[in-house]
């Protein structure tokens, strides 16, 4: 069953999920004009049915993780697609920095926080050589595999928030006015977690969809403890809730990612007009911004869609003349995606606070 086929309440509720994550039954349905109990039914049966899910987002560049990497990878078609999924799984899955993979039948994209650019070169490293040993990637290369963002020299616009595509698909206007877009950049200090902290930290991205009274009994500690722990590591932005969709049932057809690198004379500052008409006007899910590079990632109903907002993109930043060079563009079929790691963090998270008695 994909999202066509939700009625009315069901894709307002999709929606509600996706773009207030931290908000209760109690709350949203006030948010959504909804009974709580149609509410808390609809979304048990979303749930139930596997139309979205809910992961703890951490924010490691506030706890020592400097890089956020995007790579791009062809992959070897004259192999059978089983044998080649069995490679990816089996070597990114051996990758803690790599929280999130997904892949179709041509082409692979990750993404990767790590500590630092030691960590970052050793994976790709890693990966390349143990993809290659299994024949997984196409002998052909692509102009740039990997993107390196540093975290303090970036701007992280969307991070796998899907409620503007979700809204524009299902005819849903938002009521609050749009966020102005800032461009400045921030510097942190690293936070340092005491032993609890960091026991609920990990409990809180290991069993993202467990209530707090759940969590104390997983890790051991009062409920009272993890709920205080968590509303401060919230409010310090140390970790976030969100809802992903599920892509494959939401009736779409193309995931697309643009890599643009930006002309000499333009810095992040002299982009602020054209970032500002991309975050408002495209339907992205993704979209990071760094002083030399920056990658979209959106989800299109078709070709025609595509290139339309293509055309919209390219024509703003060409006019402006932001661009070094065309865009690099990549398409991937939603109907032959397969997701190969599925926000996995708790691993990277492990590594980055240090941690040596939590699985």
């Amino acid at each position: 069953m994909s999202s066509v086929g939700l009625s009315k309440n069901e894709r307002l509720a999709l929606y509600g999920l996706v773009r207030h994550p931290s908000l209760n039954d109690r709350e949203l349905a006030g948010e959504l004009d909804l009974k709580m109990s149609t509410l808390t039914a609809i979304r048990n049966r979303l749930k139930r049915q596997g139309f979205y899910r809910t992961v703890r987002i951490p924010y490691l560049e506030r706890l020592g993780g400097e890089l956020l990497i995007v790579t791009h990878m062809r992959l070897n078609i004259l192999r059978q697609p089983e044998e080649v999924q069995r490679a990816l799984r089996e070597v990114l899955g051996a990758i803690d920095d790599v929280f999130f993979a997904f892949s179709d039948l041509h082409q692979l994209m990750t993404f990767s926080l790590c500590r630092n650019y030691t960590d970052a070169w050793m994976d790709a490293e890693h990966v390349q050589q143990q993809l290659s040993e299994r024949n997984a990637l196409a002998a052909r290369p692509v102009r740039r595999q990997t993107m390196i963002f540093p975290l303090n020299q970036t701007k992280v616009l969307r991070f796998f928030d899907f409620s503007r595509i979700l809204g524009l698909l299902y005819g849903i206007e938002e009521e609050e006015p749009p966020q102005p877009v800032s461009l400045r950049l921030e510097r942190f200090e690293p936070r340092e977690l005491s032993r609890i902290e960091k026991r609920v930290y990990m409990g809180l991205v290991r069993f993202p969809d467990l209530a707090d009274n759940d969590i104390a009994k997983k890790i051991g500690v009062t409920r009272q403890s993890v709920t205080k722990i968590r509303k401060r590591l919230e409010a310090e932005r140390l970790i976030a809730t969100a809802r992903v969709p599920n892509l494959l049932k939401t009736g779409l057809e193309i995931l697309a990612m643009a890599h643009y690198e930006a002309a000499t004379s333009v810095t992040l500052s002299t982009r602020k007009k054209g970032i500002e008409w991309v975050v408002k006007e495209m339907p992205s899910f993704f979209h990071v911004a760094g002083q030399r590079e920056g990658v979209i990632m959106g989800l299109a109903s078709g070709y025609h869609e595509f290139q339309q907002r293509l055309f919209d993109v390219s024509r703003v930043y060409i006019e402006k003349g932001y661009f070094k060079d065309e865009p690099a563009l990549y398409m991937l079929s939603l109907q032959d995606l397969v997701i190969v790691k599925d926000f996995s963090f708790a691993p990277m998270v492990k590594k980055v606070l240090q941690l040596r008695d939590e699985k």
